[in-house]
Formats: C-alpha cells, structure tokens, sequence
C-alpha cells in the first residue's frame, strides 16, 4: 500500500455515504463513526510508524479496512436486537464472529440492518424499519 489513501479517508468516505444512503433505506442500525475515525487516526500513525521502519508487512490483514458488521453479532457495548425489541441490552463481549476481525485490524464503521429474529432474507422489523 502506498499511503496515498488512508484510514481516515476511508471512514470519511464510507461515513458519508452511511449518513445518507444508509439512513435514508434504513440500512443501519447504530452509525459508529466517531469511534471509527478514533480507530483509523490510530491505523493511520501505525501504519506511517510500519512504514518508516520498513515493516508494513506485519500490519494484520484488514488493518485500517472499515466494514459494517450485522447488527445480530455481538459488539461489545452495542445492541444487538436482531430486530426484536425485547432484546435491549448491550452486549458485554466481542462475540465470536466480531472478534477475528477486530484482531485483523478491521474498524467497525456501522451496525446493519436485520431481519426480525434473521428468520428473512428480508431485513424488515418494527425496530431499524425495512431496508
């Protein structure tokens, strides 16, 4: 990677079409943005700090990469609903399918959209709406 394109511009890109796209078809369920352009300053310095010392190999797989994680996985501190309004707690861990890609260096950026109880293929509940 050459570093003409970083972290942040990544999460600012994204962010911004999250912010309108995603709100506007509903896609969304929780927007991270402010703790993804915190996560992507840090990707951003440890990557010029890979790259002065000629080690950017080393960077995990995904480092600095924002990606929208369904909203039915666990995210330590986040909601994961799966679209019933019952479940209204936050969750206490990285749950099993998160976890790997926070470790590869992936920066959550949005919580998506889900079916009620991910029994559809079809994300449409009386929580996050029809996307």
């Amino acid at each position: 990677m050459s570093g003409a394109l970083t972290s942040v511009d990544l999460v600012n890109f994204y962010a911004a079409r999250c912010y309108t796209i995603g709100r506007q078809l509903e896609l969304t369920t929780e927007e991270l943005f402010d703790e993804a352009l915190i996560m992507a300053k840090h990707c951003d310095e440890e990557r010029a700090l890979a790259i002065a010392n000629k080690t950017q190999d080393n960077l995990p797989f995904l480092h600095g990469i924002p990606i929208s994680v369904k909203e039915l996985y666990f995210m330590k501190g986040k909601l994961s609903t799966v679209g019933l309004a019952m479940n209204n707690q936050r969750s206490k861990i990285d749950g099993v399918a998160v976890q790997p890609l926070l470790e590869a260096g992936a920066i959550p950026l949005i919580r998506g959209n889900v079916s009620q109880a991910a029994l559809s293929i079809h994300s449409t509940n009386h929580i996050w709406g029809t996307c």
